[in-house]
């Protein structure tokens, strides 16, 4: 097994608490959607937000923190795989660009419950052909591939679909904010 396997797999073990917990946000989501349209008067923070915040977001942050931290030490505790010195400072910035799509991840939540599924599909698309794989190709083509650039790549494309998910989620909250003031 590579080492892009066992950083892809610590990632994902690493984002299970928030994996867990999303599709039990989407639906509380949308149910707090559907009172608050009926009822115009919205509490401060959604209950569907404070349970995912706490049992979700916090510990896969934390989690993935450790990992941008001391990359080695967990890839070594868990595989007992020395890691070459090249690939260090990937590791550090792959673990911390999956942080930042874990928080892209959660940007999805209210447009989900909006059952607006078509905007991320369209944001994760865009970054994907856009920044990675485009960035990809032309790395490869100009032979600068480098673990240092593909990490820096990786973040790029995380931040990228952070941003396209904020926008999207900004768009639909002011959109009801006119619907609802009519």
């Amino acid at each position: 097994m590579s080492l892009a396997y066992r950083s892809l797999h610590v990632a994902y073990v690493f984002s299970l608490p928030l994996l867990a917990c999303v599709q039990i946000a989407v639906r509380d989501a949308s149910a707090f959607i559907s009172r608050q349209n009926i009822n115009t008067k919205t509490s401060r923070i959604p209950h569907w937000w404070q349970q995912l915040f706490y049992t979700g977001l916090i510990p896969t942050l934390f989690l993935l923190g450790i990992a941008t931290v001391a990359p080695t030490l967990i890839i070594s505790r868990f595989y007992g795989y020395a890691t070459p010195l090249d690939h260090i400072p990937f590791l550090s910035i792959f673990f911390f660009a999956c942080l930042i799509g874990q928080i892209g991840n959660t940007l999805t939540i209210p447009i989900r419950a909006r059952k607006k599924s078509i905007l991320v599909t369209k944001n994760f698309l865009i970054a994907e052909f856009l920044i990675m794989l485009g960035g990809t190709q032309f790395m490869l083509l100009s032979q600068r591939a480098t673990p240092w650039n593909l990490g820096n790549l990786t973040l790029l494309f995380t931040i990228f679909y952070l941003l396209l998910n904020s926008i999207s989620t900004r768009s639909l909250l002011a959109k009801e904010k006119v619907v609802n003031t009519r």
